[in-house]
């Protein structure tokens, strides 16, 4: 049996925020041609650093179910994804 413990657990991302982060197709151009420059290490970029889970800590039990509740973007996937350590390149742990 395994228990799993997470002490401090914060994940980050860089998103646009305001009117850049609405999926028009202008968005899209600059979007996509921003991450082209980031890529060739040309253009930083301008986005922004966003907590998504911001130094959590739990503990799941064996033989025990757990019921994780939360409203909408609150976090539930991402905090599942790094307890399973699949997060994608996106996201910082």
């Amino acid at each position: 049996k395994i228990e799993v413990r997470y002490e401090d657990l914060t994940v980050d991302a860089y998103v646009h925020v305001g009117s850049r982060a609405l999926p028009t197709i202008p968005n899209f151009i600059c979007n996509m041609t921003e991450a082209f420059l980031r890529h060739l290490r040309i253009y930083r970029g301008g986005r922004m650093k966003l907590p998504i889970l911001d130094n959590i800590n739990g503990i799941i039990r064996p033989s025990r179910m757990t019921l994780l509740l939360g409203p909408p973007s609150s976090g539930k996937t991402t905090l599942l994804l790094a307890l399973a350590g699949r997060l994608g390149p996106g996201l910082k742990v």
